[in-house]
């Protein structure tokens, strides 16, 4: 039962971050597509901020 659980819950952090990668990768692309007056308007310090922030909740509710 105890490697049934720890599979599981592998097989879960692994997906997660891959589901992770791949929500990174498709943000910075948004960003790139961006007009250049949106950069003025929007700190580079705070777009890295919130996609951490953003993707971290998306993961916390996830067993350790």
């Amino acid at each position: 039962m105890k490697d049934m659980l720890l599979t599981s819950n592998s097989c879960w952090h692994i997906l997660c971050e891959r589901q992770i990668h791949h929500i990174r990768k498709r943000y910075f692309a948004a960003i790139l597509r961006q007009n250049m007056a949106w950069f003025d308007v929007n700190e580079s310090g705070d777009l890295t901020t919130k996609m951490s922030e953003c993707v971290q909740i998306s993961f916390d509710p996830l067993p350790k």
